[in-house]
């Protein structure tokens, strides 16, 4: 029986051994473990961390995304407004470069007129001075042919007396 006891107790101890370095290994890695879950606790603080800082990079990034947006729909709003504005404008002015030239025509057509006019009023005012030069000689040859006939009828009178006086002497 003390063989038996003493087998015993061997194995008890070679058990308790094996139990010993079973639970010396279950706590290494119980402790790995714990550092494993500390390390993956530390991660993922820092993840989450990284994760709320990106989502608030993520939410300042949309709202300047929006903001812009918004900023790109007036400017185009702005854009076609002018654009119009633009079109209308061109159009205007194509309409007023239309009545420029009808305006140019009808003034190269009144100086042409008038140009036209003015060489008529020198050729009558030509032909009214000639007429007057010609009316100036015509009075002076009226005049002179009045002297003439005046003369020469008072040189009918003298020789009509001077006839009736012969007769009379006669």
């Amino acid at each position: 029986e003390s063989e038996r006891e003493q087998r015993r107790r061997e194995r008890l101890e070679k058990d308790l051994k094996e139990l010993r370095t079973l639970l010396d290994n279950r706590q290494a890695e119980l402790k790995q473990k714990s550092s494993f879950i500390q390390q993956g606790q530390e991660q993922i603080q820092r993840l989450e961390l990284q994760m709320r800082e990106h989502k608030a990079n993520l939410e300042r990034a949309q709202k300047d995304s929006n903001v812009q947006s918004i900023a790109t729909q007036k400017y185009q709003q702005e854009l076609e407004e002018q654009i119009q504005t633009n079109t209308q404008l061109l159009a205007e002015n194509s309409q007023r470069m239309v009545e420029l030239k009808m305006k140019e025509d009808e003034i190269q057509q009144i100086k042409a007129q008038a140009t036209k006019e003015a060489k008529l009023r020198d050729q009558l005012l030509k032909k009214l001075k000639d007429l007057e030069e010609k009316r100036t000689e015509v009075e002076k040859q009226r005049d002179m042919a009045r002297s003439q006939t005046v003369t020469l009828e008072r040189e009918i009178d003298t020789l009509r007396r001077a006839a009736d006086s012969d007769k009379k002497t006669m």
